[in-house]
């Protein structure tokens, strides 16, 4: 029987496995298994189905392991006319011989004909990192770049032109997330810019950015890559490092050094900045405070940074954002670590600033009763050494000037003021 399976085996191009359950076959029988490996080793397709009524193939059991490791692909919740036509049909694209590619589109959901589960669910998607599992995914970008260089919208192959314009731009966006410098450099090479975009708006450089990887961003940056593009969302290339899970103070700084500004209103980095005040991300706070952003903007409810901190009763965030800057001339001329755990100095901010509704952070905790929170705001409101009332005064008294009243309001206005001339 096993000898007659092989020899339908082997004079097929496709085969697809009926099996009951979840994919059981007998694993014992070696000589079963071997034909299966001999006929994946030439290239033949190979799927498994179940004859049950519900559920599907998994590559979780033993038995359904087994089959995967000898080159049966698992079918899930497919039926068997499906497998059948989709078999047909990915035999039928003869411009693509990849046996690896082939077996990716026989698992991957083309039209919904199968619901993927598990890490097959990752391996399924043709995203930007299954590209790299293939054998050849250099020669693949590198075909592409090829293709896009030459391509344009108003030729005879507008379609395939249109297409190729699409994916390129996706694999050097993959290229940047995964740092691999190799491909970028040969993208360059051949198409002669690397300012592109994928279909959320995002340049090589975002990605490069998000995932924390320097040396790619060095290399973006010298290939002309601009760095005040916001992609569909708002973001730009500082955002996207400013709100990497790989937090870099050097690569934020390179960004910096290069001309990226940080929208302080918009509301999008408000929204971020009170998230990492939330948070208690004393770290990612610094970078902020880094890029020039101004801890007096308000959110749509009219919150300030030291609001949102008592609010989330964030004691580290308080004391951070109420601590004095760390030069009073220029308080950004000091790069601080993001690896400094010390919160000697911060961002220098009225614990007397209001909200638009004109509420105080002592009002509000003194409203949920968070007594230690009141205690540390009374005591920097009374020091005076943190406002921006406080170093006017202290000035004004250092030049000879006898201050009796003076009061500002949010915006550092002066209202009220009271000297004595020298």
């Amino acid at each position: 029987m096993v000898r007659m399976l092989f020899v339908n085996i082997a004079q097929s191009l496709g085969v697809v496995l009926r099996t009951y359950g979840a994919g059981n076959i007998p694993s014992s029988r070696q000589d079963l298994l071997d034909a299966l490996k001999e006929a994946s080793d030439r290239g033949i397709l190979m799927v498994n189905v179940t004859q049950c009524w519900r559920g599907g193939v998994k590559a979780v059991y033993s038995t359904g392991m087994v089959l995967n490791e000898y080159g049966v692909t698992p079918g899930y919740d497919i039926t068997t006319e499906a497998a059948l036509i989709k078999l047909a049909y990915i035999l039928s694209k003869t411009e693509n011989k990849d046996y690896s590619c082939k077996r990716a589109m026989l698992l991957n959901s083309l039209r919904g004909e199968v619901t993927v589960e598990g890490e097959d669910s990752r391996a399924a998607n043709l995203s930007l990192y299954n590209i790299n599992c293939l054998n050849q995914d250099r020669n693949l970008m590198i075909y592409f770049a090829k293709l896009f260089s030459t391509a344009s919208l108003d030729d005879s192959e507008g379609v395939g032109s249109m297409w190729v314009q699409r994916i390129i731009p996706t694999l050097a966006c993959c290229a940047a997330a995964s740092n691999n410098l190799s491909c970028l450099k040969e993208m360059y090479h051949i198409i002669g810019h690397l300012q592109l975009f994928d279909t959320e708006g995002c340049t090589p450089l975002h990605k490069s950015a998000l995932y924390g990887h320097i040396s790619a961003t060095k290399y973006l940056l010298e290939c002309g890559v601009s760095v005040h593009i916001a992609d569909k969302s708002g973001y730009t290339p500082l955002l996207c490092a400013l709100n990497s899970l790989i937090l870099s103070s050097e690569l934020v700084q390179l960004l910096l050094d290069v001309g990226a500004v940080l929208n302080s209103e918009s509301q999008l980095v408000t929204k971020l900045v009170h998230q990492a005040v939330s948070d208690g991300d004393i770290q990612r706070l610094r970078l902020y405070q880094l890029c020039g952003y101004s801890f007096y903007n308000t959110d749509e409810e009219g919150r300030s940074a030291l609001h949102v901190a008592v609010t989330h009763r964030q004691l580290n965030s308080i004391k951070f954002l109420i601590s004095p800057i760390y030069n009073e001339e220029n308080p950004y001329d000091k790069k601080i670590s993001v690896e400094e755990t010390e919160l000697e100095y911060g961002a220098g901010v009225d614990p007397k600033c209001r909200t638009t509704w004109g509420t105080s952070a002592l009002d509000e905790a003194k409203l949920r009763h968070f007594d230690d929170i009141v205690q540390l705001l009374e005591k920097a409101s009374n020091s005076g050494k943190t406002t921006m009332t406080g170093k006017l005064t202290e000035y004004l008294q250092s030049i000879g000037y006898n201050v009796t009243c003076l009061q500002m309001d949010d915006y550092y206005w002066v209202r009220n003021l009271s000297v004595t001339l020298p």
